[in-house]
Formats: structure tokens, C-alpha cells, sequence
């Protein structure tokens, strides 16, 4: 607070100037009395913030796309006595983007015991969203000091992409349906799919649509990781805006295919742990958990599509949103049909198979037109032998 500095060393010099031409007793009182006035202010200021605990907590675990989130942030004590300023250095940043935007709020305190702020963020595109106190400043009450504290307390909220499948069955003649219907043959136990629910089977697995048409409680058999014949691997690197483009066309494409009772893989290649990470997803309630391990990661920085695995499933897409790796794409023999679904591409060069069993289609999905895009690249699988 520059302002009341330069205003406290005027009074001090204005003082001290008077004393000199009029010593007496009133003008060195009132320098004395200037001069320890702010030791008072820093030692109330230091009893007001001590034991203090401050929080930071989101309302919203899971929020969506352009609503408001709410960033809490409580600050208390066991003092009752005011704060006359505090500066809160907050940081918000998307995990799908390594910068972020800092903020950096004002306000006063009436009372340490108990003290709450609300921090409003719109989250525009998917990933994890965090914010974090990274500094805490008390001034005291002559605004010349202050306490600074570094107390790293961060909240989280996930933002998810649209998990609405493609509504297929309101098109019986679309040959999406029976891409999607053919599918199921690939599995074993496909009449174990569904079955009547039996004591100890969780709520999560029951199949509420079903059961409502058949009058009795349905639930979904789990199917174990190995058993399933579809894959889809991810290429989670590229541009913010892109990536945010790649989770839609995956929430969409994931979704679906639980609509439809197919499970599947997604695969993706893990910074963190330097391998591909496969999680075998049957229902909706899988799809959530993958993304919710894939949004805790950063994006990769190499071309990841060369980390392909060789598995004996069959690859139904491969998402990218580098355009660059598809030049240095190089597929597996066990392969033998591929969608490639690229987010706009900058230089849509055609990948060189490595098998002569290998089919590619190649599908470019914009951000505007997600839905209709993925609903041609399935429905141009038809043709695929």
C-alpha cells in the first residue's frame, strides 16, 4: 500500500520539521506518538492472524462447460478481532494447458472466526480445472505492513466432455446401427450380457431402461478386460483447443458404444508412468473413471501414436489430435480394421500401413461439427470386410 506509506512519512516529516522550528512538548508528543503507533498496529494485526487456518474448496467436484464454478475459500481463527486488509493470491489453471491465469483479490475481515469467500470460474473447455491459494497477505491496520503467508491449499473440479450417445435407433435404416449391432459378435458370452439381478450385485450394473420394459430388475454382466474384442486408443497430445476437441469426439464415441452394450478398451499412452495404460470399459460408469485418470494427467509432448501396443483385438479408432503423428503411424499385423479420426488436421497426410490385412479410414472431426462427423465415420465402417 504505497498510498498510506507516502502518507505516514509526510505526517512523520510534517512532525518532525515542526519540532525543529517549535520545540515543545505538544510536537514531541505527537512524533513519539506517530513513531510507535504502527508497532500497536502490527501487534493487534499479528494477534488477529495468528492460529489462523485458511481453506480452499470447490462446490462442483464434476462441472460442465461453460457453467460457473464455485471456488470457496474459508479463513478461520479463534480471534475476534478484524483484519483491516488481506490479499489472496489465487492461480486457476487447466491441466490440459500449462498456463493459467492469476488473480488477485482484496478485501477485509471483521472477524477471524469465521470467513468465506467465493471465487466464481467458467471453465470453457474439458480437463481439471485447479486453483490455488499460492500467497496470503495480512497488512495491518495503518496499511503499511503486512504478513505474508504461503499456505498451498488448492480445489479441484473435473469438467467432463458430452457423454450423449449417437441416437442410432431413431434411424433403423442408418448402416451406423448395424456397425454397432455386428460388433456384438466379436465377444464371448454375448447372451450373459444382461442378466436378472441376484443378491449381491450393485446398483451401479443394474440396467434401469431395460428393466423398466421387461418389469424386472436386469443388470449388466461384467466383462473382464481380456474379453474384450473392440479397442480404442487415444492420442492425448496437441493443442489445448484440440485436446478439448479429441475428449468430446471420445465422450461421444465411448458412450455410444456402452449405449450399445459393447465393451471395449481405451488406450492411451501415460506420460507419467512411460507406458500405455488400457482400461476395459463396458458401461458408462467405466467411461467416467477412465476420463477421470486421463484428465489427471498432462498431455504428452512426443508423437504418441508410435507407442501403438500390438493386441490381438480389433481397433475401431484411433483419436488423434497431432496432426503431425500421422505421418510416423505404423500399424500392427493383428490390426485388421481402423478408423483414424484426426481434430483438425493441419497437413491431413495419409499414414502407410505396415499390413496388407490393414483397412484405414480416415475421418476429420471440427470442433462445430462433432456429432455429425462421428455419425459418418460409423457409419462408413459398413464397407469395411
Amino acid at each position: 500500500m504505497a498510498k498510506y506509506r507516502v502518507f505516514y512519512a509526510a505526517v512523520v516529516t510534517a512532525l518532525f520539521a515542526g519540532y525543529l522550528f517549535f520545540p515543545g512538548y505538544f510536537f514531541w508528543l505527537a512524533l513519539v506518538s506517530t513513531l510507535i503507533l504502527p508497532f500497536f498496529s502490527l501487534l493487534l494485526t499479528w494477534l488477529a492472524i495468528r492460529n489462523s487456518a485458511p481453506q480452499l474448496t470447490c462446490d462442483q467436484p464434476i462441472g460442465r462447460k461453460g457453467s460457473p464454478v464455485d471456488f470457496i475459500f474459508l479463513l478461520s481463527g479463534r480471534s475476534r478481532l478484524p483484519v483491516a486488509r488481506i490479499t489472496l493470491l489465487l492461480r486457476i489453471q487447466s491441466s490440459l494447458s500449462a498456463e493459467g491465469s492469476t488473480e488477485k483479490i482484496c478485501f477485509s475481515v471483521k472477524s477471524m472466526r469465521s470467513f468465506s469467500l467465493v471465487q466464481k470460474c467458467t471453465p470453457l473447455t474439458c480437463g481439471q480445472f485447479s486453483c490455488t491459494v499460492e500467497q496470503i497477505r495480512f497488512w495491518d491496520y495503518l496499511g503499511l505492513f503486512s504478513f505474508t503467508k504461503k499456505v498451498p491449499c488448492s480445489a479441484y473440479t473435473e469438467v467432463l466432455p458430452d457423454m450423449t450417445a449417437l441416437d442410432f435407433a431413431a434411424r433403423p435404416s442408418s448402416p451406423g446401427e448395424s456397425l454397432l449391432l455386428a460388433q456384438k459378435g466379436n465377444f464371448n458370452g454375448e447372451s450373459s450380457q444382461v442378466r436378472p439381478y441376484q443378491n449381491g450385485d450393485s446398483l451401479r450394473t443394474v440396467h434401469w431402461k431395460l428393466s423398466a420394459k421387461q418389469e424386472k430388475i436386469l443388470v449388466r454382466e461384467s466383462f473382464a478386460a481380456q474379453d474384450c474384442g473392440l479397442a480404442i486408443y487415444l492420442d492425448f497430445c496437441g493443442r489445448n483447443m484440440d485436446l478439448d476437441c479429441l475428449l468430446e469426439a471420445l465422450g461421444i464415441l465411448g458412450s455410444t458404444l456402452s449405449f450399445n452394450h459393447v465393451p471395449y478398451r481405451l488406450q492411451w499412452y501415460s506420460s507419467k508412468d512411460q507406458r500405455v495404460r488400457s482400461e476395459a470399459i463396458w458401461a458408462l460408469e467405466n467411461l467416467t473413471h477412465a476420463l477421470h485418470l486421463l484428465l489427471g494427467e498432462p498431455p504428452c509432448s512426443g508423437h504418441t501414436l508410435m507407442h501403438l501396443p500390438a493386441s490381438p483385438v480389433h481397433t475401431l479408432a484411433v483419436l488423434t489430435a497431432d496432426s503431425k503423428a500421422l505421418s510416423s503411424l505404423s500399424l500392427p499385423a493383428t490390426l485388421r480394421t481402423l478408423l483414424l479420426l484426426t481434430i483438425n488436421p493441419q497437413s491431413p497426410a495419409q499414414p502407410q500401413s505396415g499390413s496388407p490385412h490393414c483397412h484405414i479410414r480416415h475421418q476429420t472431426i471440427t470442433a462445430t461439427h462433432i456429432r455429425e462427423n462421428l455419425s459418418e465415420a460409423l457409419s462408413s465402417l459398413q464397407d469395411q470386410p
